[in-house]
């Protein structure tokens, strides 16, 4: 059975920490299907106002073709875009989005769930958690090199023991607006999307 796993963000941008964490999830828990929802508008950063959707996924597309020149020999992984959260508009549950994604996938087995470690404070808080937590497998990356604290959780889990970058889109985004370079951040389609159309200069 070939497993699915979902990784839902702003991708605003996308960057190398992004493609770098398909690579690793693909290679360390066998995921052979990676959906990539990008989110419509962000409701834990209320206060940032996502780039313009057709934007960000010109420079998802951009980013895949460059995965395949970055990592060659993932050529048995299928990363799909799916679109369902910009088109439903507004903020989406990731409960609505996991429903969705099984309404609309040859699923057989449970759907992986990506999630950096940053999230497992509050993931008992996230809309109909005991609803989520029987529907999805946590597939969980590192993002503060921390100890992880998972068990008193009790959900289904397993550990990406990934690299962690320092190239968080919020930087991208800070280092754009102050003219520093971003060559070592991001894919070289995004780099040329991001100067040609100037995006992040305000």
């Amino acid at each position: 059975m070939v497993k699915y796993a979902m990784f839902g963000g702003s991708f605003d941008p996308i960057h190398l920490g992004h493609l770098h964490l398909i690579h690793n999830v693909y290679e360390k828990t066998g995921y052979k299907k990676i959906i990539l929802v990008p989110l419509f508008a962000n409701k834990l950063k209320q206060g940032y106002k996502t780039t313009d959707s057709m934007d960000r996924l010109n420079m998802i597309n951009l980013a895949l073709d460059d995965y395949r020149e970055l990592y060659p020999n993932d050529d048995d992984l299928e990363i799909i875009i799916e679109t369902c959260e910009i088109e439903r508009g507004g903020y989406s549950y990731t409960l609505d989005t996991v429903n969705y994604i099984y309404e609309n996938y040859n699923i057989d087995n449970k759907l992986g769930l990506l999630i950096g470690d940053d999230l497992l404070s509050s993931l008992t808080k996230w809309y109909k958690f005991d609803i989520l937590k029987e529907s999805v497998k946590f597939v969980i990356c590192n993002r503060n090199n921390d100890d992880l604290h998972v068990d008193n959780i009790n959900i289904n889990y397993e550990i990406v023991n990934n690299i962690v970058f320092e190239d968080a889109s919020s930087t991208i985004r800070a280092f754009v607006k102050e003219n520093k370079d971003i060559a070592s951040l991001v894919s070289k389609g995004v780099l040329n999307y991001v100067k040609s159309h100037e995006l992040y200069r305000s």
